[in-house]
């Protein structure tokens, strides 16, 4: 019944965007080469660009490497004794379900992605949402018995999710020129696939997967970190020197998000 009624969401959202979308081919008639060509140069030439690009990535590698590691995390924390594998109706958890909450924690994470706006600019707080996502995927390796706990985990990840998407949307289009957003972003794509791939054929034990999904996000964090620093900086270079203090930096910062917004 489930996967009935997804069909026809599904319809419904392929009629809404034919119907209601428009579509950015941007220069149809330039070439491919073009396109990367100046993409790179947008890289290069701003390194805002650059640490948004890794921070996406990390994240979303991370992001990827736990949709395909959740379930034996915490099919792992349970007590193996009491698990009866002979009854396939029941499993020892319902899937289902936990992805539903999931699902829930990622839509609260969205809508509080405007709530935060009101009173920091993504620059600023994602840095605190990318620290806490990776203190959530800790925990499979110091508590790997402790399903609630790390259930509970797992559920603000989700979360941290959530924010994550709207937050990086609205970074990309304040700093990504829009004729190369697509193709800059498909650049990082590369290490992306890479860590993925290479986390998943070498078959790591579980807790060594989630060690490595800590250390990406920690590298994201420390991306996310200097990202805004640049970002002050910027703001800074516009306003008269040693006349801004660090406070009304910020509050310049979230003023540009919001008028972008």
């Amino acid at each position: 019944a489930a996967f009935d009624t997804a069909i026809l969401i599904f319809v419904a959202m392929c009629f809404l965007v034919v119907t209601t979308w428009s579509e950015n081919y941007g220069d149809a008639h330039a070439p491919i080469s073009q396109s990367f060509l100046s993409a790179w140069k947008s890289i290069k030439s701003d390194r805002k660009i650059f640490l948004l690009g890794i921070v996406q990535a990390l994240f979303e590698a991370s992001m990827y490497v736990f949709v395909l590691e959740w379930t034996p995390a915490l099919t792992g924390a349970l007590d193996q004794e009491f698990i009866d594998k002979t009854d396939s109706k029941n499993p020892p958890i319902p899937h289902g379900y936990v992805f539903a909450t999931y699902m829930v924690a990622m839509m609260m994470g969205s809508n509080s992605f405007k709530v935060l706006c009101n009173y920091a600019a993504p620059e600023s707080f994602m840095r605190y949402i990318v620290i806490i996502a990776a203190a959530c995927l800790s925990v499979p390796i110091f508590l790997p018995r402790a399903q609630v706990t790390m259930f509970t985990s797992f559920l603000v990840f989700e979360f941290c999710i959530g924010v994550f998407w709207p937050a990086m949307a609205t970074m990309r289009s304040k700093y990504i020129p829009e004729e190369a957003r697509a193709t800059v972003m498909n650049y990082f794509r590369i290490p992306l696939n890479f860590i993925v791939v290479v986390i998943l054929l070498k078959d790591f034990e579980l807790k060594v997967i989630f060690m490595s999904c800590v250390f990406f996000l920690g590298l994201s964090a420390t991306a996310m970190f200097l990202l805004h620093k640049e970002s002050l900086n910027s703001i800074h270079s516009l306003a008269p020197i040693n006349k801004v203090s660090i406070e009304q930096e910020e509050q310049m910062l979230h003023l540009s998000v919001s008028t972008d917004g």
